[in-house]
């Protein structure tokens, strides 16, 4: 029984430490293996959209030459980036597209999907690297999105009324490659507390 619990522990040990590790980090400087960026400037950090707007996004790619990459498909979405360790996909931000865009495109339009109110999106752009098979992605910088506000219970009998809806995220803002090195750091200590956990559960029996 002993033995089938430190096994419990361990292996939840192990678990926990890979989702920390894969993480989506807010990271503008992905590379593929031959040397090329990509740098997505629309929307900006100027951007005020809303649910049904008109979305051109526009990117250019930065390196060497490279024709198999050229021709790459590439997928995009909104992400909501308030935790640039851990930006996570907006509701409803799949973007689709009447055309498949490549990443030799430089520009591609879609219309704005219907996602709440947030001061902290980016426009995540999603390709694989040919030579190695490996998913990048890279972000545009952050930007707003005036979406409907959150539902509000009716005020209780004799009240005056319900408080506004407030938000918790952060000004746009920038980051750079110190982003995705201090998410790694962050998977260190998490997988150094869960370690230190099993270690406490194994001395304790």
């Amino acid at each position: 029984m002993k033995a089938v619990t430190l096994t419990l522990v361990v292996a939840l040990c192990f678990s926990l430490c890979a989702a920390a590790a894969d993480a989506i980090v807010y990271d503008t400087t992905a590379k593929t293996s031959s040397g090329i960026t990509i740098e997505i400037y629309a929307p900006d950090a100027t951007s005020v959209l809303k649910p049904g707007d008109s979305l051109n996004i526009q990117w250019r790619l930065d390196g060497p030459f490279d024709p198999t990459f050229i021709t790459a498909n590439m997928t995009f979405e909104i992400n909501d980036a308030t935790n640039n360790n851990n930006v996570i996909l907006a509701p409803n931000g799949t973007l689709t597209f009447t055309a498949q865009p490549l990443t030799s495109d430089s520009s591609a339009k879609t219309t704005v999907p219907v996602i709440p109110f947030g001061k902290s999106y980016t426009v995540r752009a999603i390709a694989k690297d040919p030579s190695t098979g490996k998913t990048l992605s890279w972000f545009s910088p952050k930007f707003q999105i005036n979406g409907a506000a959150a539902a509000q219970s009716p005020p209780a009998a004799g009240s005056t009324g319900g408080a506004a809806a407030t938000t918790n995220s952060k000004a746009p803002g920038s980051v750079t490659s110190a982003a995705s090195y201090s998410s790694r750091i962050q998977g260190v200590s998490s997988c150094q507390f869960w370690f230190a956990v099993a270690a406490a559960v194994i001395l304790a029996f």
